[in-house]
């Protein structure tokens, strides 16, 4: 039987166990059985598919401990889950570094995905290759973004939270602005992998909100400053089964 390897932040919602004999350090083996697998192993970083797998010298970096798990598992298929809330961030992250408009680091975030893509292959190095889009926004209001950019942000940028305040309210930053920037990042990731032939899923048509389609459905949603899709069980099942219909012809190649 073959075995498939997870790579993506907290969003790839696929749960796990470390293992006694684990390979690496983040190394975790998913209860969620996907058809054609033996195994689900499951490498969960923070920012690892996002604006952070880019290849650095430094050891610690998501790049360099993705490539030494592929390396150590030797798995025949990677599925690379797209960080959500890490590629919304950095929309904003860059807008108020640079001092350019969200719109503009929106679509600089949106240019970026064949450079992503190309990482993802490289990593692969010839394994089958699955790529995972965003979720939906899970946020239940504009103050819930608001308080999630200031504890990521201001520390970040050193900014304190009265500028930030005064920067969102300037800009215009609400809950639907924010789910059309996850439309705009989703959009450019799938017609990337499609243009790279790339087998890729995402679970939106299943959990956006018929009205805002970048927000998720309210049953999807968790607390009201939750940026994780729920219920948990029912995300992993979806997320399995799409998982080993994509991969199908990765195994058969």
């Amino acid at each position: 039987m073959a075995t498939v390897l997870c790579v993506g932040d907290s969003h790839m919602r696929l749960a796990g166990i470390k293992p006694r004999d684990a390979l690496f350090r983040y190394e975790r083996i998913s209860p969620t059985r996907i058809a054609g697998f033996d195994s689900a192993h499951i490498l969960s970083l923070r920012g690892a598919t996002a604006a952070g797998l880019r290849q650095k010298s430094d050891r610690t970096s998501s790049y360099a401990r993705v490539a030494r798990a592929i390396a150590r598992l030797d798995p025949d298929t990677v599925c690379f889950g797209f960080g959500q809330v890490d590629a919304e961030l950095s929309c904003y992250y860059m807008a108020l570094r640079d001092g350019v408009s969200l719109a503009e680091a929106t679509r600089a975030k949106r240019a970026a995905m064949p450079r992503y893509l190309r990482n993802c292959l490289r990593l692969a190095e010839g394994r089958g290759l699955v790529i995972k889009g965003l979720n939906t926004v899970t946020l239940r209001g504009t103050g819930a973004l608001h308080m999630m950019l200031r504890a990521n942000l201001c520390p970040a940028l050193d900014l304190s939270a009265h500028d930030l305040s005064r920067w969102l309210h300037e800009n215009d930053v609400t809950l639907v602005r924010h789910g059309a920037i996850n439309i705009e990042i989703a959009t450019a990731l799938r017609r990337s992998a499609h243009r790279f032939d790339l087998p890729y899923f995402d679970l939106r048509a299943a959990m956006s909100s018929a009205d805002h389609p970048g927000l998720s459905q309210p049953r999807f949603c968790g607390r009201a400053r939750d940026v994780h899709v729920q219920p948990v069980m029912r995300i992993e099942r979806m997320i399995g089964k799409v998982l080993s219909r994509r991969a199908a012809p990765t195994r058969a190649a």
